[in-house]
């Protein structure tokens, strides 16, 4: 950034990189919706804590809820 030279903004740049952020957002929004909806359509999610679970954990979760089955 040292080749950049601080130069003032102007309102109306200002608000317009304002608008494109907000669309950014927006469609970023859509997509993580989509896939969420993908992931509860087609995943029998884990239930459990809201702590992400590194990989021996989720896999002995899901054994003990396995064990907790009633068949």
């Amino acid at each position: 950034m040292s080749g950049r030279k601080n130069r003032p903004m102007d309102p109306e740049s200002i608000l317009s990189t304002l608008e494109h952020i907000s669309q950014a957002i927006d469609a970023m929004t859509a997509v993580v919706g989509e896939l969420r909806d993908y992931l509860d359509e087609h995943f029998d999610v884990y239930q459990g804590s809201s702590v992400a679970l590194e990989p021996e954990e989720l896999e002995l979760a899901e054994l003990e809820s396995g064990a907790r089955t009633v068949h």
